[in-house]
């Protein structure tokens, strides 16, 4: 799955998918989807997307996707929870995004020259 960032342009590769809510004002809580995307040139860091903020250009989930019910109930690349790299990815960990940007590379994801 890609998405575009409307703000720079850029084609994000889509690694998860979750549900989150957001507050407004009297009250009201408004459910907003969220994509887990891998820009091109930030160290391998996966970046949060508002969906209202991008536009899908790819709708297929490639690659093996799960759900993983926490915090954020979502569908998530099936290696970042069955290695349980998804935390450590998303606190930057070196080591785990290197073995995240492997899995992506193997199941053709990502470009051999991609990070």
């Amino acid at each position: 799955m890609k998405i575009n960032d409307k703000e720079d342009g850029e084609n994000i590769e889509v690694f998860g998918i979750y549900w989150g809510e957001v507050f407004r004002s009297a009250g009201k809580i408004e459910y907003v989807t969220y994509f887990l995307g891998l820009p091109r040139d930030n160290g391998g860091w996966l970046m949060i997307y508002d969906s209202r903020e991008v536009e899908i250009v790819d709708s297929v989930l490639k690659g093996q996707w799960t759900f993983f019910p926490n915090r954020y109930n979502g569908l998530y690349y099936a290696p970042l929870i069955q290695e349980k790299l998804l935390d450590d990815v998303m606190g930057r960990e070196p080591e785990a995004i290197e073995k995240f940007i492997q899995f992506a590379k193997q199941d053709g994801l990502l470009e051999t020259g991609f990070y």
